[in-house]
């Protein structure tokens, strides 16, 4: 399990940003969460979908906006045994891409970050499970699975997201729209 000593001081934890999705003030984020108080769960893409159509309608003259979409590795290559997520995560980049020729002007930008794969909760359940499945120790599932691909064999982190993310939120970042920045270890680059 992640040890709890290594998270960051300085980043939430993926808990605790799920926790507070529904606190947001974005509109997909209010659609999240008054979907769940009606007991629906739309999925992701519905939810992009809706805080895109919302956040562009209001783009003004001044407007200075940098929405930047967690696509995944899977969003450049394939995997086998992952068809939907695969093709959901291209959808997702596709889309980006799309929206981001649609409101570009000086201030607008929308990019997609494209993880390999970040050691979460979600992860170490996977690695435990894949284990059990193929009789592997954990440690094994970590280097001749998941790892495989990152040539650097190493996983990505949340800092590393998250200095990402504030990268293309940055002056620097003024002339990148419509990008997918892989963020995974030379997987997509081999």
């Amino acid at each position: 399990m992640l040890d709890p000593s290594r998270r960051s001081k300085t980043y939430p934890t993926l808990e605790k940003s799920r926790r507070s999705q529904g606190e947001a003030r974005d509109s997909g984020k209010r659609f999240v969460a008054s979907a769940h108080a009606r007991g629906r769960t739309p999925c992701p893409e519905v939810c992009v979908f809706l805080g895109t159509k919302n956040s562009a309608a209001s783009h003004g003259p001044e407007d200075w906006r940098r929405p930047i979409h967690i696509a995944s590795a899977h969003a450049l290559v394939a995997s086998p045994y992952k068809s939907a997520y695969v093709a959901a995560r291209h959808g997702l980049l596709g889309f980006t891409r799309a929206v981001a020729l649609e409101v570009a002007k000086p201030g607008i930008t929308r990019n997609a970050i494209c993880p390999g794969y970040v050691l979460t909760p979600l992860v170490e359940h996977q690695i435990a499970a894949t284990a059990k499945a193929r009789q592997m120790s954990e440690n094994a599932v970590v280097k001749q699975v998941l790892l495989a691909a990152h040539w650097t064999k190493r996983f990505v982190t949340v800092e590393q997201l998250a200095e990402t993310t504030l990268f293309l939120s940055s002056k620097a970042a003024d002339n990148m729209t419509g990008i997918a920045l892989p963020i995974d270890g030379g997987w997509t680059a081999g």
